[in-house]
């Protein structure tokens, strides 16, 4: 059974980024430890840790990804391709 998520995997504009509140379910500790878990020691597709979340803990994929990408800016997670590209790009936990 293929299940299509109504996530979207292209950035919004700066127009709009500026204008769009977001406002994430819990903390970032809880979003942070959710992302963990669905990593584990694997490498995965941004879509699938995006998707995964979302099915599970009900976050927006938008407040996912965003978080994702600020654990790879700050060396938490280590991202390969265009993070904005969820399909096309994968994160892991930063091998020590």
């Amino acid at each position: 059974m293929r299940l299509f998520l109504k996530c979207r995997d292209t950035p919004l504009s700066d127009d709009i980024d500026h204008k769009m509140e977001r406002k994430v379910s819990g903390s970032s500790d809880d979003l942070d430890s959710a992302i963990y878990v669905v990593l584990g020691t694997r490498q995965l597709k941004m879509a699938r840790v995006v998707g995964q979340i979302y099915i599970e803990k009900n976050i927006p994929c938008e407040d996912v990804a965003m978080r994702v990408k600020a654990l790879v800016a700050s060396n938490k997670l280590e991202g390969f391709g265009n993070l904005d590209n969820w399909r096309f790009s994968e994160v892991r936990v930063k091998v020590a």
